[in-house]
């Protein structure tokens, strides 16, 4: 049973075989794709883990955004078997910033974790010019922004672009 599970991927860890591309993407957005599936698998991780620790009304927030990124996460995995490439496995575990003890410290985690990757999706429009690229990481953007705020915390005008917000260098300058 095991063996099927994996052939198909529906064991929850993706596909194990060697995709076949149906179509062709350039490195950058494969890359891009690739970090944005990462983020993905850590934001899962991360609302699994947050969940429980989110109090009453945290906790249905966390399981639907647990289920948004899981949706996310194998929406990207199918592109990048599509483009032929193998997608990126999940770590077996994730560092957080703190503990998310209680549903303030969760809440504060799960706005971090949705700017981390508000800054991925970013950074997956500037890496394509292909509409329907573009269009799912805009969405992610959009999502992403939407979560910091759902969470208590702020979104910058520009979610995931610190240096257009105002916090954080301008592209190119030395950060240190």
């Amino acid at each position: 049973m095991r063996s099927r599970a994996r052939r198909t991927g529906s064991a929850g860890t993706g596909p194990t075989a060697s995709p076949t591309a149906t179509t062709t993407l350039p490195e950058p957005a494969l890359a891009a794709l690739q970090a944005t599936l990462a983020g993905e698998h850590a934001a899962v991780w991360a609302y699994g883990t947050l969940g429980p620790r989110a109090g009453r009304a945290g906790e249905d927030l966390a399981r639907s955004m647990l289920l948004a990124h899981a949706t996310s996460r194998d929406g990207l995995r199918a592109l990048l078997v599509g483009a032929g490439a193998i997608p990126e496995a999940a770590e077996a575990a994730y560092a957080l910033p703190v503990d998310p003890s209680d549903p303030v410290t969760a809440a504060e985690v799960a706005a971090l974790v949705e700017e981390r990757l508000a800054a991925v999706y970013a950074d997956l429009v500037a890496a394509t010019s292909r509409r329907d690229l573009r269009s799912i990481a805009i969405a992610g953007v959009t999502t992403a922004a939407v979560g910091v705020v759902r969470w208590g915390g702020s979104a910058p005008p520009f979610p995931g672009l610190p240096e257009r917000a105002g916090t954080g260098p301008p592209t190119g300058a030395p950060s240190g």
